[in-house]
């Protein structure tokens, strides 16, 4: 069952569910392989120049960490059985929980710090 503290989301396909997860060595292993191109510019690409051969390496990657893993054809297979919406649902969800948006009370406040009122002061 997928744990969304641990970043998990739970992937249907066909009679299956998979865990779907961006864990750190995940995301650094996918870097890797995709030349060191940062995570956000792997998911631009995928934006600008859709690739079915991309997709199926991020599903592959996201899907790593199941027991047993399973190999890039099998990642294949569960993107025909899952269908595209699950599939860019799951990648959704997994970067959403994985990256969240920042909190205003996190973002550095700029009047705070040109006025000289921060930490420092």
């Amino acid at each position: 069952m997928a744990n969304p503290i641990k970043g998990e989301v739970a992937l249907v396909a066909g009679e299956k569910t998979y865990n779907f997860r961006l864990s750190a060595n995940t995301l650094v292993e996918m870097e890797d392989h995709f030349g060191g191109k940062s995570f956000n510019e792997i998911m631009e690409d995928m934006g600008s120049r859709p690739s079915i051969k991309g997709l199926r390496t991020v599903v592959w990657f996201a899907l790593s960490e199941n027991d047993p893993a399973p190999d890039e054809k099998e990642a294949g297979r569960i993107i025909d059985a899952a269908g595209m919406t699950a599939i860019n649902e799951a990648l959704k969800k997994a970067i959403e929980i994985t990256f969240p948006p920042r909190k205003e009370s996190e973002e550095e406040n700029p009047q705070t710090a040109a006025d000289g009122t921060g930490k420092g002061s």
